[in-house]
């Protein structure tokens, strides 16, 4: 029945070990949807929201095998309990209660890895686990080539399963497959209303508007290194989303990006530029295959053959999800290798509304922070839209709705947040709806700290030199540590030198820019009223980062995570230092 009736009927999926008959919790009411048929009035079916604990025991008793496609974490599986037009309530739920014990799982969703010792704990014999982004769960047809193999060894059937959805997104154009946002598998309330429940610090690309039309890009570069080891050279990706497994065939790392177009919206084109670079003498990532169940060949010709594939799907709301997988290398049976060390995504489509911007900017504890977007309207009156807004953090989220007037052409709305007590990060979540057409979900965010120390360098060197009429001090702390200030006209200027940091600053009334020196890195700052600069610079990579305008625009050469860390540790350094020498107020 699950084929007949299409993806959308899933939540959860039970099957015998060694059966062939799937069960499934149904997730709309059909009957209603077949009558408004009859009646020449067809609509979507009724959603129905049954998927509860007494269902989860009801169903999993007798039964050795869990498909589970719904939302947990590292400890529970959350089952809804109310859902209302902006959100959905959810109770835990301990999945060792279900009463019997099954003996394999397969688990969907985000940190479900986190939940294995749990089950094993349990006596489980095998855990499927998918915990991030970085392909789509098709759950009937995965879930019948996982089990179809279930008779093979282990990891058979689950390279049989994973690999059957990079097919489909090669092969499939199926229009009837519906899905929601990746963090969404189930439609509890309405499908309009959803954000993602875990925190995400993304920027969304800005969208540009071309007589009438709209421009999105996007570019990547990435991450690899060339590994020497035992004179033999291998090229590891340190960023993939994942990886493509085939037989007698080189191991192939995967990117995903998606990009979520409003409803009512027509895709026109979508193309990719690619920036390469061939080795030679690479050896190939082939793992040899157990002879008594696979049949090992030699590798022949170039793979893959093709270095990307594309999905497009309309969700239940009517807005389009689009999919790119991309390979960023290509082997070569002669041991040679290229790599697309810069992929530039174009996609062009038109659509009545559209998000082009959203910003924000850091600020410090207590202050308002301004939430900057531009919605751009194709249609000839205006129309009224509510635009909703989610604040979330680590300690808590924040969900509110404002109405506006849309007129056709550019439309700026700042929306204002006040609750920013507390120091960190925070995520921005933005949807516009207008007549049920959905628009975003957007995303920015921002940073609330305690206070910014660039700024305020000048006034206690200034107190210094009021001090030392001399306009100059020279301070040697010990042979090992001194630093210098001095005031050239309306420049401050600093240098402090140590075994483990080197700082030179350099400050007038217009910017500020300081070079920090550590075993780490060199860091270089630049910090005007408008902008902040941030070049980092380390024997393993680069990282540029630009806020300007309430954008944030980054370059990346390297470890993305790693340099960030840098950047970090060597801005702590800073700091500490600053404080340490009185120089902060």
């Amino acid at each position: 029945f699950s084929s007949l009736l299409g993806d959308i009927t899933k939540i959860v999926l039970i099957a015998k070990a060694g059966d062939t008959a799937l069960y499934s919790f149904y997730e709309f009411d059909w009957g209603d949807s077949w009558k408004s048929l009859l009646d020449l009035k067809p609509k979507y079916p009724k959603h129905l929201p049954i998927f509860n604990e007494a269902n989860l025991r009801d169903e999993a008793k007798k039964n050795q095998a869990v498909i589970y496609l719904s939302k947990g974490n590292e400890t529970h599986w959350l089952i809804p309990i109310n859902s209302s037009w902006h959100s959905t309530l959810y109770d835990e739920f301990d999945p060792s209660n279900l009463g019997n014990k099954p003996l394999f799982y397969y688990l969907k969703y985000s940190n479900s890895f986190g939940i294995r010792d749990k089950i094993l704990g349990l006596g489980a014999l095998s855990i499927v686990s998918s915990t991030s982004d970085s392909y789509n769960i098709y759950s009937d047809r995965t879930a019948h080539y996982f089990f179809k193999y279930f008779d093979q060894p282990v990891g058979k059937a689950l390279i049989e399963a994973r690999n059957r959805n990079y097919e489909l997104s090669q092969i499939m154009k199926n229009k009837n497959i519906y899905e929601k946002e990746y963090y969404d598998t189930i439609l509890l309330g309405d499908p309009s209303i959803s954000f993602d429940p875990n925190l995400h610090l993304e920027q969304s690309v800005n969208i540009k508007e071309e007589n009438g039309n709209f421009a999105a890009e996007y570019s990547f570069d990435p991450s690899y290194k060339i590994i020497d080891y035992d004179s033999n050279s291998y090229i590891i990706f340190e960023d993939a989303d994942d990886y493509f497994v085939d037989e007698n065939k080189p191991i192939i790392p995967i990117y995903k990006k998606e990009f979520m177009l409003p409803a009512d919206s027509e895709l026109l084109g979508f193309s990719i530029k690619l920036s390469n670079k061939t080795y030679d003498n690479i050896e190939l990532p082939i793992i040899p295959s157990d002879p008594d169940h696979f049949t090992n060949e030699t590798f022949n010709g170039m793979f893959p053959e093709e270095n990307y594939w594309n999905l497009e799907a309309r969700l239940l709301d009517n807005r389009t999800i689009f999919t790119g997988l991309f390979s960023p290398i290509v082997y070569y049976s002669n041991n040679t290798a290229k790599i697309f060390e810069r992929i530039n995504i174009s996609l062009k489509y038109k659509s009545p509304l559209e998000i082009l911007e959203i910003s924000a900017k850091d600020i410090k504890q207590g202050e308002s922070e301004k939430i900057d977007l531009n919605l751009f309207s194709n249609l000839n009156q205006n129309k009224e839209a509510e635009i909703i807004l989610k604040i979330q953090t680590d300690g808590f989220e924040n969900i509110s709705a404002r109405k506006a007037e849309i007129k056709p052409g550019g439309n700026r709305i700042q929306l204002i947040f006040e609750n920013t007590t507390s120091t960190g990060n925070y995520s921005v979540s933005i949807l516009a709806v207008s007549d049920g057409a959905v628009i975003g979900p957007k995303y920015t965010y921002f940073k609330v700290v305690k206070r910014s120390f660039f700024k305020e360098i000048l006034y206690p060197i200034y107190k210094l030199f009021k001090i030392n009429p001399a306009g100059f001090l020279n301070q040697e702390k010990s042979f090992k540590e001194k630093y210098t200030a001095k005031k050239i006209g309306d420049k401050t200027i600093l240098d402090y030198v140590s075994l483990n940091i080197t700082i030179h600053i350099e400050q007038t009334p217009e910017k500020t820019t300081s070079q920090i020196k550590t075993k780490e890195g060199d860091l270089a700052i630049e910090q005007s009223s408008l902008s902040t600069k941030y070049t980092l610079n380390t024997s393993e990579g680069s990282l540029l980062i630009i806020k300007e305008k309430g954008q944030i625009k980054k370059d990346v050469f390297g470890n993305e995570a790693h340099l960030r860390k840098v950047l970090d540790d060597i801005m702590e350094a800073y700091k500490n230092k600053l404080e340490e020498l009185n120089l902060t107020s």
